[in-house]
């Protein structure tokens, strides 16, 4: 009998779930992010319903060659080290720079590059604290060939915000085409 549950829930995981993702709506995809944002209060939950290509594409060659990135997987990489180690990555970004300094600056480089990243750090905690507690409303997409418009509206300690998140629409399923969906949903405007 357990080994019939087992079975039962690799089935659901693997292959219904993913079909009723791939069927819904932009509406039902975004309160599906935001539940589980609200849940896990991790923000790394939102990339993994980006669109790499399509948000690598829109990027600038300046923007490419900032971030050290010359692929869509190369962009992923980037923001899951960015969620999970901010210093490691402000590091790898800035190590350009520290080409030809002599020691003493790039002593008084690395450390405002830690305290930068320890700034980050703790952001990201508040924030992962803050997303669990926002509550947010998702209005009716606005939905024009294979893109879509819908608004999100975020309360939080009495203050209200609102934003629009962009999704495109790649085969059957819905995507954020860029990153601009990690700022808008991290919380309330101060």
């Amino acid at each position: 009998m357990k080994h019939f549950y087992s079975l039962l829930i690799l089935i659901v995981t693997l292959v219904i779930l993913p079909l009723t993702a791939q069927a819904a709506g932009p509406e039902e995809m975004l309160r599906g992010v935001v539940e589980s944002l609200k849940t896990s209060g991790d923000p790394k939950v939102l990339l993994k319903n980006v669109h790499w290509q399509t948000a690598f594409d829109n990027l600038s060659d300046y923007q490419r060659q900032t971030m050290k990135v010359g692929s869509p997987q190369a962009l992923e990489n980037y923001y899951v080290r960015l969620f999970d180690d901010p210093a490691g990555a402000i590091k790898a970004q800035l190590e350009d720079y520290t080409v030809g300094m002599n020691d003493e600056a790039k002593k008084l480089n690395a450390e405002q590059i830690n305290r930068v990243a320890s700034l980050m750090k703790t952001q990201i905690e508040e924030g992962k604290q803050k997303l669990k507690s926002v509550q947010y409303e998702i209005g009716q997409a606005d939905i024009k060939d294979n893109r879509a418009i819908i608004k999100l509206t975020s309360i939080h300690a009495g203050k209200t915000a609102e934003t629009y998140v962009k999704m495109i629409r790649i085969g059957d399923r819905w995507y954020f085409p860029s990153l601009d969906i990690v700022a808008s949903t991290s919380g309330v405007k101060q």
